[in-house]
């Protein structure tokens, strides 16, 4: 088997069976249980401890709510939440008990490089957490507590959907379905980016470089 092609894990720590966990699956959860599509042996780890998901050549972690916790080059997760997971990262599970090394496949790394991703530190969600609100019943946005004005119906349905799917990446597609319900099949890219970039003059404190809404590129945005 050619593991370049392929997504691995290489143990640094943890169960001594295991030099290596390759795995060529879109979604695999890891666990320390039969039930789990990859077996970490190990007494500190949960039955379903993480979960890692592809999409789009973009990598996601999710902790699983697990009794002792994921950390990501030294950030604890946030349990249920998603993260993205990115070449050369390191997994540390149940408070270091094991520790793993993420590999992205050769094909997957070249192209993940020219991705626009949030990286993953602790300011990066904090900002996208706290300077952003949106309230779906008074159809009102916030950021740092502030109103966002003068934001047209259309802007607003976009942000709203960006914003309960946060965490995810949205597509294009899907966001000519909410903006333009009346034609989303007649919605080029140019037209969803150039609202992209109204609702980034609005939202980020810097629009050249946005924290808040986030491009993946050849697919849509997301906010972390």
């Amino acid at each position: 088997m050619n593991t370049n092609m392929h997504s691995k894990f290489t143990v640094i720590k943890g169960p001594e069976i295991l030099s290596e966990i390759v795995f060529d699956t879109d979604s695999a959860i890891f666990g320390n249980s039969t039930g789990a599509d990859i077996l970490l042996d190990n007494q500190f780890i949960s039955r379903r401890h993480f979960q890692i998901r592809k999409e789009t050549d973009v990598f996601w972690i999710t902790d699983l709510g697990s009794r002792n916790g994921t950390n990501v080059n030294g950030i604890d997760l946030t349990p249920n939440k998603e993260y993205i997971l990115k070449h050369n990262d390191t997994v540390s599970l149940a408070q270091g008990n094991v520790i793993l090394l993420f590999t992205e496949p050769l094909f997957t790394s070249e192209v993940t490089k020219l991705i626009e991703i949030p990286q993953l530190n602790p300011s990066s969600h904090q900002q996208a957490e706290t300077n952003l609100r949106v309230d779906s019943d008074s159809r009102k946005a916030y950021v740092q507590g502030s109103e966002v004005s003068n934001l047209s119906r259309k802007q607003f349905d976009i942000l709203e959907y960006l914003f309960s799917n946060k965490g995810k990446a949205v597509s294009r597609d899907q966001i000519a379905n909410v903006g333009w319900p009346e034609r989303p099949d007649d919605v080029s890219d140019s037209e969803i980016d150039q609202y992209i970039r109204q609702l980034r003059l609005k939202v980020e404190s810097d629009p050249s470089k946005p924290k808040v809404i986030i491009t993946r590129r050849g697919y849509g945005y997301t906010i972390p």
